[in-house]
């Protein structure tokens, strides 16, 4: 109960916070919104901002872990906060730094999506196709490019799933986990309805043509290092 009470007052202090920011980038005042991002993030997360902008997406993720899991509600408020500061940096043509707030605020909602987090902020994920547009231009990094193909995959975009296979794949040729990976990923799709699959753009033939392909792949693998 104690600790029900307590997120609920940091959630308000969050949405009372962001309406606030969101007034101030409204009215150009670039420099007091970031202050009060700044502030909001200690008073949160106990942590100084700048740590938070400097710190790997990784390392943040590990930072919001309680148990092995990530607090999907300190998460999403991050994430939220980390989006509107990169939205101040854009206005700003501060480019790089934006960059890379958009990338932990997409890191931060891909990972609460992909570990089913129960969260109060039911309505994150209308937050992630967004956030995919922004970075569309970017070669992503490898751990964010694999959060993608799980959530295409989750969404039933299959076939942007597929792409995202085959560029997991291309950076990390010839790594037969990520094969292995992609088999399992076929062989669930396989357990699919036609429906379904034509749905997400990846035909049943596709699937299996894929399937096949991976097979080989590994089987080449095998006998090259026998």
């Amino acid at each position: 109960m104690l600790r029900n009470d307590y997120l609920m007052r940091l959630i308000e202090q969050y949405i009372r916070a962001i309406a606030l920011i969101k007034s101030l980038k409204m009215a150009k005042n670039h420099k007091k919104a970031l202050t009060v991002v700044q502030d909001t993030v200690m008073q949160i997360f106990g942590v100084d901002a700048k740590f938070i902008d400097t710190i790997p997406e990784e390392d943040l993720l590990l930072l919001l872990e309680i148990d092995g899991k990530i607090d999907p509600d300190r998460a999403v408020m991050l994430a939220g906060l980390q989006r509107i500061t990169a939205e101040i940096y854009e206005e700003q043509d501060e480019l790089d730094a934006a960059y890379f707030a958009y990338l932990k605020s997409l890191t931060l909602y891909l990972e609460v999506f992909i570990q089913e987090g129960d969260t109060l902020f039911p309505g994150y994920i209308s937050e992630i196709e967004p956030l995919i547009s922004k970075l569309e231009d970017y070669d992503l990094p490898w751990p964010v490019k694999k959060r993608l193909w799980r959530y295409y995959e989750k969404t039933g975009k299959y076939s942007k799933a597929e792409d995202m296979l085959y560029e997991l794949m291309e950076d990390k040729e010839p790594e037969t986990e990520i094969l292995h990976q992609g088999i399992d990923f076929y062989e669930r799709l396989l357990f699919k309805d036609d429906l379904s699959l034509n749905r997400g753009n990846l035909p049943r033939e596709e699937v299996e043509e894929g399937l096949a392909k991976l097979r080989i792949t590994i089987n080449s693998i095998k006998g090259s290092e026998e």
